[in-house]
């Protein structure tokens, strides 16, 4: 016959202080281990009267007889922290007992672990990118080695040398490391794709027209002969006998000079614009021009030449016109 033991008795007060001073253990364990407590403290009150004495010497007892080792010296602090030694064993068993009472927990559950696989992958490359970043090399330059990591990886999540412990405490870093490089990965595949779908815009080059020295613009050509002395009214034409503009513009009534002026071609042409025939002419501003944008041929002006006459060509004699 079991012995009922009333909350508030000295061996009801005993018992739960014992199982304080046990309350590091996992619960199945403690259960099993001070099942009937209260049954064996009251037979030995009852054979020898004794005060049952302190209660974290008598559950100190008890460890020691059922195999466990001595609680740790963090107890001073309190209770209330988790005992790092069945941590692992605590948080599987609530998992385990979450999986069966929430189904719709264990369907997640299956399917993220179908996705092992790709885990492995990242976290090979995961690792091989961070240590390129610390480094400071190339990680695309080095892929062999990214390679390397992740076929290691693939091995060690299949089951390859994870009996021994270092391996499980190097995959468990490897794999913190792959989620603190998750970002960074995630910023390079993104700028990759940006890149990827970016045209390189290359601006139109720029070719100014008619005829150009040094970048800047021809705004008229002076011609001189043998004998050094200037050619009024030259025409000149290219290779294929297309008339020379400087202007660009074959139909152009006018063009602004550098110095502000404007240049106008001859008028003496037949049948089109004379841009060919130098040196252009000068119109001193747009106001010479009519209402009717015709250009007042009384404000044209002749260009001056640059010099009145330069060096003759070398070894040319000027024939001398015989005196009346």
């Amino acid at each position: 016959m079991t012995a009922t033991v009333l909350p508030g008795t000295e061996v009801a007060v005993f018992a739960a202080a014992v199982r304080s001073a046990l309350s590091d253990l996992p619960p199945d364990e403690l259960d099993e281990l001070t099942d009937g407590l209260e049954a064996d403290l009251t037979e030995r009150v009852d054979e020898s009267g004794l005060d049952l004495g302190d209660p974290a010497a008598y559950a100190e007892e008890l460890r020691a007889a059922a195999g466990y080792p001595p609680r740790s010296a963090r107890t001073h602090i309190g209770g209330t922290l988790p005992n790092l030694r069945t941590l692992g064993d605590n948080v599987r068993r609530n998992w385990a007992q979450l999986l069966v009472e929430r189904p719709l927990v264990a369907s997640i559950a299956a399917f993220v672990l179908t996705l092992r696989p790709l885990w492995w992958v990242f976290r090979g490359v995961g690792v091989h990118a961070a240590l390129a970043a610390f480094f400071g090399v190339n990680a695309l330059t080095w892929w062999p080695i990214a390679l390397a990591f992740v076929v290691l990886s693939v091995q060690v999540g299949r089951g390859w040398m994870l009996h021994r412990a270092w391996v499980r405490w190097a995959m468990r870093v490897a794999s913190v490391v792959a989620l603190l490089a998750a970002p960074v990965l995630l910023n390079l595949t993104i700028i990759a794709a940006n890149n990827s779908n970016y045209e390189m815009y290359e601006p139109e080059a720029y070719y100014p027209q008619g005829l150009t020295r040094d970048g800047m613009q021809i705004d008229n050509i002076f011609a001189y002969d043998a004998a050094g002395e200037p050619i009024d009214q030259v025409q000149l034409f290219d290779q294929d006998g297309n008339p020379l503009n400087l202007v660009g513009d074959i139909s152009a009534e006018f063009w602004g000079a550098q110095d502000g002026s404007m240049v106008v071609p001859s008028g003496d042409v037949p049948g089109r614009v004379g841009w060919n025939v130098f040196p252009l002419a000068h119109a001193n501003s747009w106001s010479d021009y009519e209402d009717d944008g015709a250009l007042d041929e009384s404000e044209v002006s002749e260009t001056r030449f640059p010099t009145p006459s330069v060096k003759p060509l070398a070894g040319y004699v000027a024939e001398v016109e015989p005196a009346n």
